[in-house]
């Protein structure tokens, strides 16, 4: 006794247009357009050195800073 069960049939979804909750009053859910900055190969360049040239000596203190602590932690666990 073979019997086999009938397969169902899906519905296709067609997308209506239709929405269940307006979510324009959702925080966080605005449409945003690409606004980047359209600069020049030159343009470029010269944003990305004033970049290096502003957070090198801050990544440069931060970096100092933890070794001094280092030291310091190893001379004071040393004694």
């Amino acid at each position: 006794m073979n019997r086999q069960t009938p397969k169902r049939k899906r519905n296709e979804y067609v997308d209506d247009g239709h929405t269940v909750y307006n979510m324009d009053l959702v925080v966080g859910h605005k449409k945003q357009e690409k606004e980047g900055a359209r600069l020049t190969k030159n343009e470029r360049k010269a944003a990305i050195k004033a970049a290096f040239a502003y957070y090198l000596p801050i990544l440069f203190m931060v970096i100092f800073c933890f070794i001094a602590v280092g030291f310091l932690l190893r001379a004071w666990l040393i004694k």
